[in-house]
């Protein structure tokens, strides 16, 4: 399989600090809800989905990839932990039920870093091919 290489975004390709037309977006606020998982995964969910689903948007506009990308199918998340084989899911959840009880945490973005996924075997392996600052007032503790 050919190796893909980062898409050019905002006229430059692999650059750090990039000048895409969404560094002055708004920072979207959200809030860390509670752990949650699906199969093969577990995560924390976060809300409100809709200013991270318009900066997605934003992002994929922003990159000369040409590739679309159906929103509906990113499901705003903090990735924990990633399951590559197929186990029993009681003890995992029997270990993190008291993790649902935590409060949930207002975040802070800063940034948005736009990295280049695949699947390596059993592993998921990730290239950054820019960070866009997110531009905008910052709030509480940013």
């Amino acid at each position: 399989m050919a190796r893909r290489s980062c898409p050019a975004v905002g006229g430059r390709a692999n650059s750090a600090g990039s000048d895409v037309p969404v560094a002055a977006a708004q920072p979207p606020e959200v809030r860390r809800q509670q752990l949650a998982g699906s199969p093969g995964a577990v995560r924390l969910t976060v809300s409100p989905w809709e200013p991270v689903l318009e900066l997605h948007r934003r992002l994929i506009a922003a990159t000369s990839a040409g590739q679309t990308n159906d929103a509906m199918a990113f499901r705003p998340h903090i990735g924990v932990a990633y399951c590559n084989s197929n186990e029993l899911a009681g003890p995992l959840i029997t270990k993190v039920d008291p993790l649902r009880e935590l409060p949930t945490v207002d975040l802070c973005t800063v940034s948005a870093e736009l990295v280049l996924l695949r699947r390596e075997g059993a592993a998921y392996r990730w290239s950054t091919c820019a960070s866009v600052p997110l531009g905008g007032q910052r709030h509480g503790n940013c």
